[in-house]
């Protein structure tokens, strides 16, 4: 699913050969962005999981966006207009039992318990307070002062509280045995862009387990909860418990079940599958024999490698002409040897690991001018993915 829904709503035209390695990269979507993470998060297993009901009727909503949109939920709706999203959907078109088929005993206990307090409290509080206290003065002006007093005061307080607590605890506790049987599901997973439908088989792409009956037959066979062999028996009919016998719906008299209707897809939308014919590969050495001058490329890293801006962009203007004579000199390759663009995958090399500022440089040139994909490889470094500017091209 992380794989190939960014592929579905890629702005440009997909590769023709989906086998090819890396053929389902889309720049930008890496941990190093933030549509990168957000679109790791709506493909990572936590989301599916919990969405596995909008998967399934084909409704499930992956944001493929800008990366200043950060939304919640993946209903429609919820996604801010102008984003890139791919609509992805899920069939299941195989069971296969995978454990005991019999399935194995499960048990399974829940458990509540809910605590009540209650708290009553009655406070009371009461008294007097009485003061007396005669007081004198004397004395001419001028003189000293006589003052005298004595006071008397007399207080009393009385207070009293009472509290009344009442504790509940109330449990429930239930347990309950049931038995599970063990699949691996065989998956078509559907991926909706504006460019039509990309279809990717998936063999065991999704294991689950599901009920089965409490009590066995009379021939001692555990089926499946609520009829699902019965209902479903292009999934489970050849999945069935050894010994038993699944009744398909011809055989009963019923009419088969009407296929779910599809959103309307336009007649020139492209239907993708995995089974194409795999790419050849064309490989560039810049540095060999009959490849660029050395000097012409020890002056591009020189000037690549400078600090002044000026020289960086000198430097960049003779990449770019360099860069154009190699395009030109793949390009009449090509057509001499009547090779088909969009069946190959294009290598570029350098041998010397000094010279990756001119390799990259030069590489970003040769891609746009072939409005082409392009793997280079600098000595014994991985190889890098550089897509045209425009983003067109195989």
């Amino acid at each position: 699913m992380h794989r190939w829904a960014a592929l579905a709503a890629a702005p440009f035209r997909p590769p023709a050969d989906l086998s090819a390695d890396g053929a389902w990269r889309i720049p930008g979507l890496d941990f190093s962005t933030v549509r990168g993470l957000r679109y790791q998060n709506f493909t990572s297993a936590a989301m599916l999981l919990p969405n596995i009901l909008e998967l399934l009727a084909h409704v499930y909503e992956a944001p493929v966006g800008r990366d200043d949109v950060v939304t919640r939920g993946t209903g429609k709706g919820n996604l801010r207009a102008g984003d890139r999203t791919a609509l992805v959907g899920m069939n299941i078109r195989r069971a296969e039992v995978i454990g005991p088929k019999d399935g194995a005993v499960f048990k399974a206990r829940r458990y509540v318990q809910m605590d009540e307090e209650t708290v009553d409290t009655v406070k009371n509080s009461g008294g007097f307070f009485y003061s007396l206290g005669p007081q004198a003065a004397g004395g001419e002006p001028g003189e000293e002062a006589f003052l005298a007093m004595l006071p008397a005061e007399v207080s009393f307080d009385d207070s009293t509280e009472y509290e009344g607590r009442r504790d509940g605890i109330e449990m429930d506790n239930r347990i309950e045995t049931r038995r599970f049987r063990y699949y691996s599901f065989d998956l078509e997973l559907q991926f909706r862009g504006p460019r039509g439908i990309l279809r990717v088989q998936a063999p065991a792409g999704l294991y689950g387990m599901l009920p089965v009956q409490k009590e066995p037959d009379a021939t001692g066979t555990y089926h499946l909860a609520d009829g699902l062999e019965e209902s479903l028996p292009d999934i489970f009919g050849d999945t069935a418990p050894d010994g038993a016998a699944v009744v398909r719906p011809a055989d009963s008299g019923a009419s088969a079940p009407a296929p779910q209707e599809q959103p309307a897809v336009p007649r020139s939308a492209l239907s993708l599958s995995l089974s194409i014919q795999p790419r050849s590969t064309d490989t560039y050495t810049f540095d060999a024999p009959d490849g660029l001058p050395a000097e012409a490329l020890e002056q591009v890293q020189g000037v690549l490698s400078s600090a002044d801006p000026r020289l960086v962009a000198q430097g960049e203007e003779f990449a770019h002409r360099l860069g154009a004579e190699v395009a030109e000199t793949i390009r009449s390759r090509w057509a001499a040897e009547g090779r088909n663009p969009a069946n190959l995958r294009l290598e570029l090399r350098m041998g010397s690991a000094h010279r990756m500022a001119a390799a990259v440089v030069l590489s970003r040139v040769v891609a746009n001018e072939l409005d082409h994909r392009v793997y280079v490889r600098v000595d014994r470094m991985s190889a890098i993915e550089i897509c045209p500017a425009e983003a067109t091209g195989a």
